[in-house]
C-alpha cells in the first residue's frame, strides 16, 4: 500500500499505526465473530482465510499477498 504514496503520506500513515504484529506460519491473526479492532496491512509473506465447514473441514476462501489489506 505504502509504495504508491509520496514521502509525506507515508510519514502520516506511520504516524496512525500503532502496532506491528509478527503472525507466525498456523497462527491465527483473528477468527470469525471477534469484534473488529484492527486494519491489517501486509508486509511480507502470506495469509490466507480459511473457512470451516460443518464437516470440520476448512475451505480456503481468499489469500492476501505483500501490499494488501486484510
Amino acid at each position: 500500500m505504502a509504495s504508491h504514496l509520496d514521502e509525506t503520506d507515508v510519514v502520516r500513515l506511520n504516524s496512525v499505526v500503532r502496532n506491528w504484529k509478527m503472525v507466525r506460519q498456523g497462527q491465527a491473526l483473528y477468527r470469525a465473530g471477534e469484534p473488529f479492532q484492527s486494519i491489517y496491512a501486509l508486509r511480507s509473506g502470506s495469509i490466507k482465510t480459511v473457512l470451516s465447514h460443518p464437516s470440520g473441514r476448512g475451505c480456503v476462501s481468499g489469500l492476501f499477498l505483500p501490499g494488501e489489506t486484510l
